[in-house]
């Protein structure tokens, strides 16, 4: 449910616990933006978001303020606001740092990912803008299993049962696995009710584990 605004988007960090994040735009001289005119999607990585990020990287934004970290900040947010019910699977919206491509996924069981994070708490509306808080750091979608199954439009069904059988995280982990990829197309051939049967978690999870070879 839409929660009326009571306070900007730097406010509204704070109101919704992403203090991580209100902290870094403070320091990186984002927050006069994000406390004036304009309308904005800021998907807000958590606090505990941050402390996964690998500690090299976090290091070198934290030591360049004014370019790093606020590039970063940038890249987690839009010029425009948008709503979850406006985040459309398959669509790609364009950050505020050098128009880089944010990629996003709404699945059927309401989950919503942004490039491969998921939005953990969503549409707290500021009165400029809206903040979503997602679970980790927006990274370039990169060249992990999840990665590929989290872009590709073929794959939605595979994204589906994925999520429902809890092996997407997994994909998203070190490793080397191989994954035998059923296409949309593939799907639509089983017979009627065997995709409804595979998205129960339990018949998901044994079907996922059986397309899936981890290797040394």
């Amino acid at each position: 449910m839409d929660v009326a605004p009571i306070d900007h988007v730097y406010g509204t960090l704070g109101i919704v616990g992403a203090t991580s994040t209100q902290q870094y735009s403070d320091m990186s001289k984002l927050r006069e933006e994000i406390e004036g005119p304009g309308s904005f999607t800021f998907f807000a990585p958590s606090n505990e978001a941050w402390d996964l990020l690998d500690r090299e990287i976090h290091s070198g934004l934290i030591e360049n303020v004014n370019i790093e970290l606020y590039n970063a900040l940038h890249n987690h947010m839009v010029n425009k606001r948008l709503l979850t019910k406006d985040l459309r699977n398959g669509m790609t919206v364009v950050s505020m740092y050098n128009d880089q491509t944010l990629h996003i996924n709404h699945y059927p069981n309401g989950v919503v990912t942004v490039n491969c994070a998921r939005i953990i708490h969503g549409n707290q509306i500021a009165t400029n803008g809206v903040v979503h808080v997602i679970d980790r750091v927006l990274t370039p979608v990169g060249n992990t299993i999840q990665d590929v199954i989290e872009a590709e439009d073929d794959l939605s069904s595979l994204r589906a049962a994925a999520i429902a059988s809890g092996v997407m995280d997994t994909l998203g982990k070190p490793g080397h696995y191989t994954l035998f990829a059923p296409t949309n197309e593939a799907f639509a051939k089983l017979p009627r009710g065997v995709l409804s049967r595979i998205m129960g978690d339990s018949v998901a999870a044994e079907v996922m584990h059986s397309q899936t070879a981890s290797a040394v």
